[in-house]
Order: C-alpha cells, then structure tokens, then sequence
C-alpha cells in the first residue's frame, strides 16, 4: 500500500511499526500507538456515517484528553478538515468562526455547553455536534437539523476499518489563530505542507533531512530513541499541537496537563512522574512561574531525566533562560522561530556554558 502524506498516512506507518510503545498520557489516560490509532478509525467511521465528508470543516473544542487526538486524527483519516477552537471563546467569537468557517461538526466539552449553545443558531451549515465528557448524554437540543450525540456513543458505533481511497497530502488542516491577530482567523495548511514546513519533515530526531516517503518512518522509528515529550501548552494552541506531531511522528510518548489551569508545581510534578525528557512551552509568560517554583523550591523535583526545554510562538527573553540555566544547569534550550502561515523558520540551542547562543 502506497502511503501519502496525509498526517493520518503518516501516524498510521508509526503506529504499525511500534503498536505497543505509549503514544499518549493525559493523567491516568494512556493510550498506545495501536489503540489511539484504532480508536481514530472507530471515530472516522461513526463522522461519516453522520454525514461528515471530505473537505468539511470539524471544530474541536476541548481541553486536553485522548478525544482531542481521536478526533483530530479522525478527521484526518476521512479528509475532513480539523479545526483547534480557542475553549476561552464566548458565543460572540464562536458563532464568528464557526459560520466563517462553514462548519460542519463540532466535538466539544460538555462545560462549554452554554456559549455553543448560544453559538449555534447562527451556523446554518452544521450537522453534528458531539458533547464530551460528563453530563455529555444529556446534552441540550442543537436545532432542528442538528444531531447531538455524545462521544462515547458516537465512538461506540464506529467501525473497525475505514476505506478512503481518496486520502491525500492535499487534505487541509485548518488552523486558527487568535488573541494578537483580533478575531479569530482560519490558516489553512495542506498535511504535505505543514509536515515538510513545521514538523520537520519526519527528520528532526533522527538528524536527517526530510524523508522522501512515509513508508520510510517504518525503518527510521523503532531504531530511533524511545523519547518522552511534554506540550505544557494545551493542544488546541497550534504550537503544542505541532510539536506533538513531530514526537508523534518519531514514534515518541507525548504526555500533556491534565488539569485546564496551568500550575507550574503541577507541570514540574509532571516531568517527573511521567519521565519527561523534552518540554516545550510558549514564552515568558510560562517559562516566568516555572523558574519562580524551581528558585523557590531548589531540590524539590528530580530533573535528571529531562534533557530539552525549548520555545516557540512566543519570546523567551534571555535573562529568563540564565535564571533557568542556573536551576537546571545540564538542560539545554532550544528556541523555535516561525508563524501560522509559514511553519518553522529557524531555531537555536544554547548548549551548557554558551555565552552567545540564543
């Protein structure tokens, strides 16, 4: 079978060349390669048998948990177009991008019910909401041609296998920005090009240039270091998300917070009990109380096993990576300069005793 560089494709290759090793932690969440990968096509399944197709637009609107993968890579294995909806939104910002964006579906957390609902109404275009989490079963009326139906009993109705001849590297991933930018805005990445532009091409953690065919991750991927990274940044922000994807696609155990609020005693609490050995965050704005618990509490968390502390989407300012420097001195720093629309544009370690680096 000919593989294409469709981001399902690409998981797909991983998860059958190492179908035991841990694909995700979220908490007590762990999911295999295989199972994350089953449980994707089960889900695939059940949104086309609801009318979700090739090109439609899919909103997913959760904190961290497993669903968020699930559904993300579900919707890539149909064609359909994933889209990381802000969770802090009000039904103001949501009604906006959903009907600019024509959804079609929506998974979202049963605690955001109330602005989806007051959202809704004005996005003519969808067929599909999936409440997840408790309280999902009994999820409000969407409209007259909206179905509800919640994530476990969508799940549950899936099918084990999924045919889609048509899958393709031109199948779009649509990410949203928001905050600096005013509204929110949909950029539109094709898989193909977000692999070979932000994720690396599959060659980052095996220190080669980007492979010619996925079938070759199958070679590359169990030979590779069984590695273990940590998005402190919730999935729904474009930079954890493409970060996951790169360890993801090197065959890599991803682990996120459990918890909506970030507490930086929680995140250390974390590295530790999962074995984390590479942790991204986005700017001062984290890295600053993360610093500020390690200063406080010198000694109190093991940091032996994490080796990478990188950056991205955000200034890391330079006296903040000496005062981290000083806490954890063998660490090394890497920070990532890009943007939505071109990916990763450049980066930059500071090995231990660097003067000048980034």
């Amino acid at each position: 079978m000919t593989r294409s560089f469709n981001l399902a494709d690409i998981f797909e290759v991983v998860a059958q060349a190492v179908p035991e090793r841990t694909a995700f932690v979220c908490g007590a969440q762990r999911l295999s390669f295989a199972q994350l990968d089953e449980r994707a096509t089960r889900l695939a399944s059940a949104l086309r048998a609801q009318g979700v197709q090739r090109g439609h637009h899919v909103g997913i609107q959760l904190h961290n948990s497993a669903a968020y993968l699930e559904t993300f890579f579900a919707c890539c294995k149909l064609g359909a177009a994933p889209v990381n909806v802000n969770y802090r939104y009000v039904a103001d910002e949501l009604a906006y991008l959903f009907k600019t964006l024509e959804l079609r579906a929506l998974v979202h957390g049963a605690a955001f019910e109330a602005e989806v609902t007051k959202a809704l109404p004005q996005v003519p275009t969808l067929i599909l909401r999936v409440p997840v989490g408790a309280g999902a079963g009994t999820a409000g009326a969407a409209g007259a041609d909206v179905r509800s139906i919640s994530f476990d009993t969508l799940m549950a109705s899936g099918r084990p296998q999924l045919e889609d001849p048509g899958r393709s590297g031109d199948d779009i991933f649509m990410l949203c920005t928001g905050g600096t930018t005013g509204m929110p805005k949909g950029v539109m990445w094709p898989h193909r090009s977000l692999f070979m532009a932000a994720l690396g091409g599959g060659g980052i953690y095996f220190r080669r240039p980007p492979i010619a065919a996925p079938e070759e991750l199958a070679t590359l991927v169990p030979s590779g270091p069984a590695l273990t990274y940590f998005a402190v940044a919730p999935l729904m922000h474009g930079a954890a998300m493409w970060a996951t994807l790169i360890s993801l696609f090197a065959g890599h155990t991803v682990v996120v917070n459990d918890e909506p609020a970030f507490d930086a005693a929680h995140v250390w609490d974390i590295v530790v009990r999962d074995g984390v050995n590479i942790l991204s965050i986005v700017g001062d704005a984290m890295a600053l109380p993360l610093i500020q618990a390690l200063e406080r509490e010198p000694g109190r968390w093991n940091l032996q096993r994490l080796m990478v502390f990188g950056n991205g989407g955000a200034v890391f300012s330079r006296h903040l990576q000496d005062r981290l420097k000083a806490c954890v001195p063998h660490i090394v720093v890497n920070n990532g300069l890009g943007s939505s629309e071109s990916g990763l544009v450049g980066g930059g370690d500071k090995p231990v005793g660097d003067k000048e680096g980034l």
